[in-house]
């Protein structure tokens, strides 16, 4: 009895070591957010994608302005006090609609090279902002 009690002491530490690292990646997407401009994040954003699928200008200059929509959107959004999860909520919504934008602006083959970046992107960040227990601080 005192194993499993110990177990499930240890279970709920490490959840709210979780939680609280989660919380503290969710306040580093916040403090980027904050740092830089919706067009600077635009241009970025677009600069990579013209290159990883050689756009033509006009793509080039639709998706600019799908990025910045979306920016605007974003920062419209962030600057308020919402909860953690509500802001990845609204990101996660936010790269449907930009998604839903690409889709109307780059081919079939340029779409589909763009999720296989995006997917590709996503595991390299999910592996980079994994936290151990042990980096957690201990506040």
């Amino acid at each position: 009895m005192k194993k499993l009690i110990t177990l499930l002491l240890i279970l709920v530490g490490a959840a709210g070591l979780q939680l609280q690292a989660q919380d503290k990646a969710g306040a580093q997407i916040d403090d980027y957010l904050l740092m830089t401009t919706a067009d600077a994040r635009a241009e970025a954003l677009t600069s990579v994608i013209s290159e990883a699928l050689s756009l033509t200008d006009e793509q080039n200059e639709q998706i600019l302005a799908a990025n910045v929509m979306c920016g605007k959107r974003v920062d419209a959004i962030l600057g308020k006090d919402h909860p953690v999860e509500m802001k990845q909520q609204i990101l996660m919504a936010m790269e449907v609609v930009r998604d839903g934008e690409y889709r109307k602006i780059l081919t079939e083959q340029q779409f589909a090279e763009y999720e296989l970046h995006k997917a590709e992107f996503l595991e390299n960040r999910k592996a980079r902002t994994a936290v151990s227990i042990e980096e957690v601080p201990n506040d």
